[in-house]
C-alpha cells in the first residue's frame, strides 16, 4: 500500500476562521447574472446554523438551514479541524466531503464557466 503525504498547510488555523461554525451564524448571498440578451437577473440565498447535534457516527454536526429561490433544505455539517475538510452527514457509515478550507501543494482546482481566478494576485488561471 502506498500512502501519499501532502505537506501540511501552515495556514490551517487562519483558514478555519473563514468558516466559523457556531449556532446562530447566518450567511446571506446575492448572485447576479447577465444573459446573452443583456438582461440582468438577481437572486438571493441564505444559510443559517440553527443548532448542533451528535449523530449516530459519534461526531458533532451543525444543523444548517439553506434557503434559495425555490429551495428550503437542512443538512448536517462539520469541519475536521486537523485538515480543514468540510463534511456533511450521509448515513451512519458515510460522510460526504463537500469542500476544503485549505489547498495543499499538488491539489487541483476545477470549475465550469470561470474565466479568471486570482490567488492573492500572484497567479492567474484561465479556464476555457
Amino acid at each position: 500500500m502506498t500512502k501519499l503525504i501532502l505537506p501540511q498547510n501552515e495556514f490551517l488555523d487562519e483558514s478555519l476562521k473563514y468558516y466559523p461554525l457556531h449556532v446562530g451564524n447566518y450567511w446571506q448571498y446575492e448572485a447576479s447574472a447577465i444573459d446573452e440578451w443583456g438582461n440582468d437577473s438577481v437572486w438571493y440565498a441564505s444559510r443559517e446554523i440553527v443548532g448542533d447535534t451528535l449523530l449516530t457516527n459519534g461526531k458533532k454536526y451543525f444543523i444548517f438551514v439553506e434557503k434559495g429561490i425555490k429551495t428550503l433544505r437542512s443538512k448536517f455539517v462539520r469541519i475536521d479541524s486537523s485538515n480543514g475538510f468540510i463534511y456533511s452527514f450521509k448515513n451512519e457509515a458515510n460522510e460526504n466531503r463537500e469542500d476544503s478550507l485549505v489547498l495543499s501543494y499538488w491539489d487541483s482546482l476545477s470549475c465550469e464557466r470561470v474565466e479568471e481566478i486570482y490567488f492573492e494576485e500572484l497567479l492567474v488561471i484561465r479556464l476555457t
